[in-house]
């Protein structure tokens, strides 16, 4: 699948203009900072430069936006450090929505709009009813030009979230002391959670991963939180370097339903990614693709849910590189998910399902088993597969 471009970071409204209306340099060049060509490639974010530099307030980048509390929270998911200059560094915790970003786009073009003029070429004068047009311009335009650009399938990084770089640095440092390892996990929460360990039953998890996996060395790269996005992000700076696992077991999506509410059309595509980059950087590996769990969260997630795995088992049906394995018929009964098979529930206070139990986590192992026999053998004998 071929790397999307990063969307171009837009200063003014005006070098939108330029930008559409120019036949000057390419983007890459750094030449001509206001008229650049951008053929509907990628999608524009617009950041004032001077507050860029000035400011990490989400407020001071849109004074003039109402301190409402849909507002408040739209502006506080944006990271506003003043370096970020790509998507690939203009980053926040939970990945960016161009819809919320209108709210942005809007308020930065009231703040601004007496400013606007200095972009333009000298002599060159806008009009109150034109820079109304611009706006109504911009806001039809955003939409269009993002979907030149799917953001669930494009790296992003997390870095920023100290407790995530440790993690991520530890998952590094796991992977240089097993250079052995014939099967890696690269999942989320629920892959890292094979690490759970506690005292009440469902939450002792480890000894399942023990039981089935310990035995091919295997290394598990989940990190709390992660989209496909940042499953990218790690793939790119050195997740898999040096390993030459037998059996790569990915499972991702699942946050993508969550709070980024990425819909299937973007999540699917997302996952693909997520394979093509494994199978780039470990060509010899074989994948086991599994598809996004059940869960008891809403009624759009069952839907995504559901389509995200149609359209990856279709895609994958004959491929001879990629076994895709949905096992939600072990955390189901009479087609619905089994909260008694889900951590989640058993927390104070409950949770939705999502993150299978120790049972839950059993029976995903034993399904897999036989698949995961098939391609990375060893001497001991490990559990069989129902």
């Amino acid at each position: 699948m071929p790397r999307l471009r990063p969307p171009l970071v837009i200063a003014s409204p005006c070098e939108a203009i330029h930008l559409f209306n120019s036949s000057g340099s390419d983007h890459a060049s750094g030449k001509s900072p206001h008229r650049i060509r951008n053929q509907g490639k990628q999608p524009l974010l617009f950041l004032p430069k001077k507050q860029q530099k000035n400011s990490h307030s989400p407020q001071a980048l849109a004074p003039h936006t109402p301190t409402t509390p849909a507002n408040k929270n739209f502006l506080a998911e944006f990271d506003w450090s003043p370096e970020k200059k790509s998507i690939h560094k203009f980053r926040r915790s939970t990945q960016i929505n161009f819809n919320k970003a209108k709210i942005l786009i809007c308020a930065y073009l009231r703040s601004s709009a007496k400013s606007a003029d200095k972009f333009l070429p000298s002599g060159t004068k806008l009009n109150a009813f034109f820079k109304k047009e611009v706006l109504a311009f911009l806001l039809f335009f955003i939409p269009l030009a993002a979907d030149a650009t799917n953001i669930a399938a494009i790296p992003i990084s997390r870095a920023n979230l100290p407790w995530w770089q440790a993690r991520f640095t530890t998952t590094l440092a796991e992977a240089k002391t097993t250079p052995n390892a014939k099967i890696i996990w690269l999942g989320d929460s629920i892959t890292q959670f094979w690490q759970r360990t506690g005292p009440h039953g469902y939450d002792n998890i480890l000894p399942v991963w023990q039981k089935y996996y310990a035995p091919y060395n295997a290394l598990d790269f989940g990190i709390v939180g992660d989209t496909t996005s940042s499953l990218l992000w790690r793939l790119d700076h050195g997740q898999v370097a040096g390993l030459h696992p037998s059996l790569a077991i990915i499972l991702i999506g699942a946050n993508n339903l969550g709070h980024p509410h990425w819909p299937a059309s973007l999540t699917t595509p997302g996952i693909e990614a997520v394979v093509t980059t494994t199978h780039t950087l470990l060509p010899t590996t074989h994948i086991l693709l599994l598809g996004v769990l059940p869960s008891i969260r809403s009624p759009w997630v069952d839907t995504q849910t559901r389509l995200i795995n149609q359209s990856l088992a279709k895609a994958y049906a004959n491929s001879p590189t990629v076994t895709f394995i949905d096992v939600s018929p072990v955390l189901t009964t009479n087609g619905h998910p089994d909260p008694a098979l889900y951590i989640d529930p058993h927390e104070t206070p409950p949770r939705p399902a999502l993150h299978p139990d120790a049972t839950g986590m059993s029976r995903i192992a034993a399904y897999l088993a036989p698949t995961v026999q098939r391609f990375a053998s060893v001497q001991t004998s490990v559990g069989s597969g129902q």
